[in-house]
């Protein structure tokens, strides 16, 4: 494992690990191959990478399209996010990651329309007035089954 983390590889970690995004397993600095991927998600043979300004190298781009279809080849799926962007839109994460498993027709453990708390807190002000009123809506459908 690297001991110079990101800060946006840190915040994935903190919305990736326990199950917090999509009820799916996530691993960090994972080996695969001769690889080291920043997160691996075992269920779905999923590859997530966040990569800094170093990846716009040519040479390292070319290395990294060398190890992403070697990587497909082995029947992995390869995400690759840029740093900048994840900052800005960690929301899209959870998009993107439910738009792979519906592709794919893969089902979801345990997903739900409220995100984990950790994930809550990335939230502006006005996602979480939008998530109190979907989460009064579920407590208001459970209550009505109990009844």
């Amino acid at each position: 494992m690297r001991h110079d983390d990101p800060r946006a590889e840190k915040r994935a970690w903190v919305l990736l690990r326990d199950r917090r995004m999509l009820g799916l397993k996530f691993r960090r600095q994972f080996p695969i191959a001769n690889y080291i991927v920043d997160f691996y998600c075992e269920e779905l043979k999923l590859i997530v990478e966040l990569d800094g300004s170093v990846h716009d190298d040519p040479k390292q781009a070319r290395n990294d399209g060398i190890r992403n279809t070697h990587l497909e080849n082995l029947g992995y799926q390869v995400f690759v996010f840029l740093m900048g962007w994840f900052y800005r839109r960690q929301m899209s994460l959870s998009a993107r990651l439910k738009d792979f498993c519906n592709l794919r027709n893969l089902e979801l453990p345990g997903s739900s329309e409220i995100p984990h708390p950790a994930l809550r807190a990335t939230l502006s002000r006005r996602e979480r007035g939008g998530l109190a009123d979907l989460s009064f809506s579920l407590r208001e459908k459970v209550a009505r089954r109990a009844g």
